[in-house]
């Protein structure tokens, strides 16, 4: 499949934007959402590295940061439940965006956390006889 241009992924990416607001009033329609935010978010990646090409900097800016984001997915994804047990009971108090922002930094902090104790874990290799 050839690579589309920018221009449609631009398209795409607005057109998602716009179907996520739009299908999350409907319960139906709120099943579908989660495509159209993969749609958005390979929209937006492939956008970003276009600039990103264009401008030559890929050492620092933007998409350095999507990389390393990335590069802690997995243990984001270990640890995110983690730091929500405790940090969402904040927000039922009222104070909604002081839970939700020490949910996000502290999810990434910990994720980075794991991610640099897993670096210094030794591999297992098997003993040769």
């Amino acid at each position: 499949m050839r690579p589309l241009n920018i221009a449609t992924y631009l398209v795409l990416f607005l057109l998602s934007l716009f179907a996520i607001v739009l299908m999350s009033f409907n319960y139906v329609t709120w099943y579908f959402v989660p495509l159209a935010v993969c749609i958005a978010s390979v929209s937006f990646v492939k956008l970003a590295s276009r600039l990103q090409v264009a401008q030559k900097e890929y050492k620092t800016g933007f998409m350095a940061m999507l990389t390393w984001v990335g590069s802690i997915s997995a243990a984001l994804f270990v640890c995110h439940p983690i730091t929500r047990k405790i940090f969402i009971p904040l927000s039922r108090e009222g104070d909604y965006w002081t839970g939700l922002l020490l949910y996000i930094i502290s999810s990434i902090c910990l994720a980075w956390l794991f991610k640099e104790l897993l670096k210094r874990i030794p591999s297992p290799r098997l003993k040769e006889r």
